[in-house]
């Protein structure tokens, strides 16, 4: 059965999910819950030798899933963490770059954010001239 939705009857997408792969779920979450109040608990590992095939991994990979819906919303958020997949490289992206994304919150107190992300290590980009979004 189709899961319940607030999406209209002619709308084909009826959900949306938003999955990053990050190296360590855990900090990944920590980072989150500190500096944006959003909540993500990190599964435990699963191994699963069809999924691993179908992301073109080892068999005897793992992979865990930190999951959380974000406040006011039906976007699912997740992190998934891979080990034993061998060396892997991690590439810098930037937002015009083929897979990568941009999350955009909508928050009470823009300065109080910023300043959460700063203290966090983050990098802020604002438009030239300016010191607020």
């Amino acid at each position: 059965p189709t899961p319940p939705t607030t999406a209209t009857a002619q709308s084909n997408v009826i959900g949306i999910r938003l999955r990053i792969t990050v190296t360590d779920s855990e900090k990944a979450s920590i980072y989150y819950r500190q500096t944006l109040g959003i909540v993500m608990e990190p599964g435990a590992f699963t191994k699963d030798e069809s999924v691993m095939a179908m992301m073109g991994f080892p068999a005897a990979a793992q992979y865990r899933v930190a999951t959380s819906t974000l406040p006011s919303s039906q976007l699912v958020l997740e992190f998934i963490e891979f080990k034993g997949v061998g060396e892997t490289k991690s590439l810098p992206s930037r937002i015009q770059d083929p897979g990568s994304y941009r999350l955009q919150l909508n928050v009470r107190d823009i300065d109080e954010t910023l300043t959460a992300l700063k203290q966090a290590g983050s990098r802020v980009v604002l438009r030239p001239g300016t010191t607020k979004p």
